[in-house]
């Protein structure tokens, strides 16, 4: 297989071919169309995975994983046959042209849906096998195939959200306006001279912004202000059993029996 994909890749980008080589090109161009590009990759690198499978390091193709591929690359010939003839030529595929769009394999893909389907139906099913073949070869469901999008939603729609709020924020803060001067006098912007206190307009001392309040000694209350006094506990001992059994059911519901043989009142508060 690998050496099929590589005569068949240099042929492709060969100018000139032999008897052998240009019939086998004719060949897949009826086969496959446009499709003949993509099969010399295919067939290199399954022959390559097919030489070097036993290393461990190579992930392993399983049969999913290929019947994946092959339904994947037969629905892509049917897309380029789909979008590459007009309906009245693409109705029939073995009068339309088959060196391009999907070639024969494309064209009886079309062939058995359009009659019973339609374009349209067709179209719905071609899409239908895409995803079911893209699960297949990655390995994931269909479902999980669209997991991206709701991320990719929450990202878009967050760097909208935000350059909305820079276009709509102003482009300098507002000033503030401007309150009410206080009366003259009533507070010195400085320190006054040493020893002489600052005076207000009605010649009273004028108050400064640099006073500090006298500091408040905070006592502490005495506890029997804060605590009640204690009294005497009485301890149930009927009560004390039934948690004893209480514990004893609940660890021999969980497969480990047990059996309290001392209890020890701690101190209450």
């Amino acid at each position: 297989m690998t050496l099929i994909g590589l005569l068949t890749l240099l042929s492709l980008a060969s100018s000139s071919n032999g008897l052998l080589t240009g019939g086998w090109l004719a060949l897949l161009g009826k086969g496959f169309g446009w499709g003949m590009y993509l099969l010399p990759l295919g067939l290199i690198g399954v022959g390559v995975w097919l030489v070097l499978r036993h290393f461990d390091r190579l992930p392993q193709l399983s049969p999913e994983r290929i019947i994946g591929l092959a339904l994947l690359y037969f629905n892509l010939l049917a897309w380029m046959h789909f979008f590459s003839f007009p309906a009245d030529r693409a109705a029939n595929f073995l009068l339309a042209d088959q060196a391009g769009g999907g070639g024969y394999a494309g064209g009886a893909v079309l062939a058995l849906l359009r009659p019973s389907l339609g374009w349209a139906g067709s179209a719905v099913v071609l899409v239908a096998w895409m995803l079911i073949a893209l699960a297949l070869t990655l390995d994931l469901s269909v479902p999980e195939l669209f997991a991206w999008i709701s991320p990719l939603l929450i990202t878009v729609t967050t760097a909208w959200e935000g350059w909305l709020n820079r276009k709509t924020a102003p482009s300098q803060l507002p000033v503030p306006p401007r309150g009410p001067a206080p009366p003259a006098g009533d507070y010195a912007s400085g320190p006054a001279p040493r020893g002489i206190p600052p005076v207000s307009a009605s010649g009273l001392p004028a108050r400064t912004l640099t006073d500090s309040p006298e500091p408040h000694t905070w006592a502490l209350p005495p506890i029997d202000q804060i605590l009640e006094s204690g009294g005497e506990v009485s301890f149930d001992d009927e009560l004390n059993r039934q948690r004893a059994r209480l514990i004893e059911d609940t660890l021999a519901s969980f497969g480990a029996p047990a059996t309290v043989v001392e209890t020890n009142r701690g101190p209450t508060i």
